[in-house]
């Protein structure tokens, strides 16, 4: 960097040689008052020392820092540095970490945002142009029905239609589902009486698939606010998703526990589990790894906890199974 003629401004000089340049004068004063040389050669001696010390104690964790800042500018917000002084250099890392990782929520805050909205614009879409055509092939295939009630085959490939139709038409709600924001109507809800109630509905089915489902409540579990149907449906999918994992039969254990002002809904069964890459991408929207699934279900689970200021997170590994956990802050004052 050049000023005006061409000369190098002080500012284009590293910091280390500019300390240097203000050091070697004092190292010559010995001279210049009538010292000896050795009394000079000392003096410069320690002058540079001097600067070699400043240049890793002070330059280097600038430069450093000066580095890992320009790559911030250029949009890398995962850029971290470590901290391993106390003083104002470690004060000033640590703040610079403070802000990159303050600045990589913001960006992540943005993209899903984002993405959520654009959704909801393909949703709109979607709901308007699949639906439209839906309603007419239904109408169809009723009046088939109707026309030709004593048709055997007219009647078998009509009732294949229209299961096909009903399918198509509860991918729609679901997109819906997830594209939409719905505030839970909350109210004191007793989770263990809700769960209660979902394994009781699905103790015949268990039965007939071989499955052992069971349910534990750790006592005194206090009551959250939550919007019933909403939940209900969470649990649903869940204990669906369970007994799909596990065609040969297994063992699917829900347990309810708290601690630290939360609620715990745990879905732990014995089927074939999941890879580290597949748990990281289930609640994805989208992704599945069912031969007919649509993706969606968990990621609306995902959707409807988040919307009652909880978490849902899954712990798993090939073979051994899968445990999803609900997590939701248990009833306050309010």
């Amino acid at each position: 960097m050049t000023g005006m003629g061409g000369r190098m401004t002080l500012s284009a000089i590293p910091l280390g040689v500019r300390i240097l340049i203000m050091i070697l004068p004092l190292s010559l004063l010995p001279a210049a008052a009538g010292g000896s040389w050795l009394a000079t050669v000392l003096a410069l001696s320690f002058a540079l020392m001097g600067a070699g010390l400043i240049a890793i104690t002070i330059v280097r964790p600038l430069s450093a820092l000066s580095r890992a800042t320009q790559r911030v500018a250029r949009g890398d917000f995962d850029v971290r540095l470590p901290v391993n002084r106390q003083d104002e250099i470690g004060q000033l890392t640590e703040s610079f970490n403070a802000m990159a990782g303050a600045l990589a929520g913001y960006r992540d805050e943005l993209v899903r945002t984002e993405r959520d909205a654009a959704l909801g614009r393909l949703a709109s879409v979607v709901a308007h142009e699949v639906r439209n055509p839906l309603n007419a092939m239904r109408g169809c295939v009723d009046y088939l029905r109707l026309k030709r009630a004593q048709d055997e085959l007219v009647a078998h490939h009509a009732e294949i239609i229209a299961a096909e139709i009903d399918t198509l038409d509860a991918f729609v709600s679901d997109f819906l589902q997830l594209t939409r924001e719905q505030t839970p109507e909350r109210e004191p809800l007793n989770l263990a009486g809700l769960l209660r109630s979902r394994v009781a509905l699905h103790e015949a089915e268990a039965e007939a698939l071989g499955v052992r489902i069971t349910l534990e409540v750790e006592p005194g579990v206090p009551a959250v606010r939550g919007d019933a149907q909403q939940l209900a449906r969470v649990f649903e999918n869940l204990t669906r998703n369970a007994f799909e994992a596990m065609p040969g039969g297994g063992a699917l254990h829900v347990s309810v526990s708290h601690r630290d002002g939360e609620v715990s809904i745990a879905f732990a069964d014995t089927g074939t589990g999941l890879s580290e890459a597949d748990s990281a991408r289930v609640f994805s929207p989208f992704f599945t790894t069912k031969p007919n699934g649509t993706g969606l279900g968990l990621a609306i689970c995902r959707r409807i906890v988040e919307s009652h200021g909880g978490t849902i997170a899954l712990a798993s590994r090939p073979g051994e199974g899968a445990r999803f956990c609900v997590a939701l802050p248990v009833t306050t004052g309010e």
